[in-house]
């Protein structure tokens, strides 16, 4: 815990002369130009015009290359670059189409919010701005322990964390500064709109295109639409924070949209004929005013294709308010949706880690943390609700979707000039760099630099790495934890083994199927059949029904091929060929 607390609270990026920030951050490398050549003309490399080792020698007089030239002697021979983890990271966030499109739709969503507007990781053409005073402010402002909530969660003694926290800060002095509060601004309104905001004098709903870098043959787009929720019923009020039956029911409406390849929504979008792979994802709670977005990737660059994903979306929204959902569709949904809120699964994120997040959603803006991890009495009302024949999420569509008036449709722009146009404006940045500090300068960047490789490639000193823990052989149990099994019969000579595991209420089930029969030709089909078996439906069953109807009887189904090596002895390598394979079909 000890580490965490200080990676929070004591950072060492915020330390006056180190070099934590230019490794973690950003900094200046000095390298040799590109057009740096072996001229051999004898010339001073120093201002003063006289050689610093006293040959006469040009950078690279003795033939050697550009790279091998010494910054450091040679500052006129080389220029800058940027170098450092986050700004080499926050680079690549910006190459992707997918995390581009998310930046702007926030900035166009909230064009004055700046806790929203701006990237959290920070725009690579801003990063250079950053010096450690700047971080070392920001970090005094909003990372002090009494602007900080802490949430635990484990097997561990509640008292003792507390207790070793309390220490902690009082031994680091650090629980003095009171810094003022963070204040998440709401989207002022508009006296003219209803439903929905207006910023300062951009009116709602919008159509905003940006670029983005691509080299493909064929230039393709993004298009999304997206709102912003919790719209106000009236003029005056405050926009409303959304509670955790809204949130239950906007999780349910976006499995019944695009939740499968046959929801409504998605399969409009998909038989469109208009781009490529439906884009959906779906609900974003992180805002104070929670968010909505569905759209399509590798859109055709041609005329009118941003308005017709538009016109797409919106007709087939009208479209379910005015038939409504099936019985198959809402049990369906419902019962998806209450599979994901038992499992909380978040791909490789610790169960604890997915639960302080949601909890922080409540936390930040003053609500109780316990609402995010509550479900089961709002979907026992939901489905009373149901029962009864109200049209909830036809309502919901209605009121958040199509009479809300904060609107926007992104067209993301695939480009080929814009890698080009975004090298040159840094080429010029750090010529102008360059220019400001002068060669003594670029040879003082090429002494930094040099310090900060020996730093990172020396190794550390025995006292730095004992005071690392380690774990020793003694903390390994010996024997494997044991998970209790049982073995029963199941239909006839089916063998049923059975583990009893904590899983939220939740059987998973798992049929083997040999493989032993088919030939190794027969093989190669089997990612076919797995998806076959779960994508196309059955010989009475529709893709339409099968699909729905597995959600609404089982948490999912799926299907895939798995083979385990079978050595002749204990600890050997088995020949390819002496393998056994099974089809496992999986169900909760």
């Amino acid at each position: 815990m000890h580490l965490y607390l200080d990676a929070v609270f004591r950072p060492l990026a915020i330390k006056p002369n180190t070099h934590h920030l230019k490794q973690e951050g950003w900094r200046y490398e000095a390298v040799p130009k590109a057009s740096a050549s072996t001229t051999g003309s004898g010339s001073s490399p120093s201002e003063s015009g006289s050689s610093p080792s006293g040959s006469g020698s040009s950078p690279s007089g003795s033939g050697s290359s550009p790279s091998e030239v010494d910054c450091k002697v040679y500052p006129e021979a080389c220029e800058l670059k940027y170098a450092g983890i986050v700004f080499s990271e926050m680079k690549g966030v910006f190459s992707s189409p997918e995390l581009l499109e998310e930046q702007r739709r926030f900035q166009e969503l909230f064009p004055d919010v700046s806790t929203y507007r701006e990237v959290a990781g920070g725009d690579p053409e801003a990063i250079p701005q950053l010096t450690i005073p700047l971080l070392a402010d920001f970090h005094k402002k909003y990372y002090a322990p009494s602007n900080a909530w802490v949430v635990l969660y484990g097997p561990d003694p509640v008292q003792e964390r507390l207790s070793l926290i309390d220490d902690y800060l009082t031994r680091h002095g650090l629980g003095a500064y009171k810094p003022p509060p963070v204040v998440i601004e709401e989207q002022p309104e508009d006296e003219g709109v209803l439903i929905g905001c207006c910023v300062l004098d951009v009116v709602f709903p919008v159509y905003a295109e940006h670029r983005y870098a691509s080299s493909a043959s064929e230039l393709k787009d993004w298009v999304t639409i997206s709102w912003v929720l919790n719209p106000r019923e009236a003029v005056a009020s405050a926009c409303k924070l959304f509670g955790e039956e809204e949130r239950l029911l906007f999780r349910i409406l976006h499995s019944l949209l695009t939740g499968t390849k046959t929801s409504p929504l998605y399969k409009a979008l998909a038989d469109s004929n208009l781009g490529g792979p439906v884009h959906a994802p779906g609900l974003d709670l992180d805002p104070k005013q929670a968010v909505y977005t569905v759209g399509l990737k590798e859109v055709p660059q041609r005329e009118g294709a941003a308005a017709a994903v538009e016109r797409v979306v919106m007709e087939t929204l009208e479209q379910i308010v005015d038939k409504g959902f099936t019985p198959l569709q809402l049990a369906a949904a419902l019962n998806k949706t209450e599979f994901s809120l038992r499992e909380c699964p978040r791909k490789s994120l610790p169960r604890g880690l997915v639960f302080t997040r949601q909890m922080s959603q409540e936390i930040t803006f003053g609500k109780d943390a316990m609402n995010a991890l509550r479900f089961e009495d709002t979907l026992w009302r939901l489905r009373q609700r149901l029962a009864a024949g109200e049209k909830v999420f036809e309502k919901l569509i209605k009121k958040h979707l199509l009479q809300n008036t904060h609107r926007l449709t992104l067209r993301l722009k695939a480009s080929r000039e814009v890698a080009e146009e975004t090298a040159e404006k840094e080429r010029r940045a750090l010529a102008a760099a360059a220019q400001q500090m002068g060669l003594e300068g670029i040879a003082a960047v090429a002494r930094e630099q040099e310090e900060l490789k020996l730093l990172q490639t020396n190794p550390a000193s025995p006292e730095a790495l004992a005071s690392l823990p380690s774990l020793q052989r003694e903390d390994i149990k010996p024997e494997g934890e044991e998970i209790g099994a049982s073995l029963s019969p199941l239909l006839g000579s089916v063998p049923l083994v059975t583990h009893e595991l904590p899983s939220s209420s939740l059987v998973y089930v798992q049929v083997a199927l040999s493989l032993s029969d088919l030939s190794l030709a027969d093989i190669f089909y089997l990612p076919l059949l797995a998806r076959m078996m779960v994508e196309t439906g059955t010989r009475e069953l529709s893709p339409d029904v099968m699909l729905p109807l597995v959600d609404k009887t089982a948490g999912g189904v799926s299907a895939s091929a798995v083979f385990t090596p079978r050595p002749d002895k204990p600890f050997t390598v088995p020949h390819p060929y002496a393998a056994r394979g099974f089809l496992f079909v999986s169900g909760k």
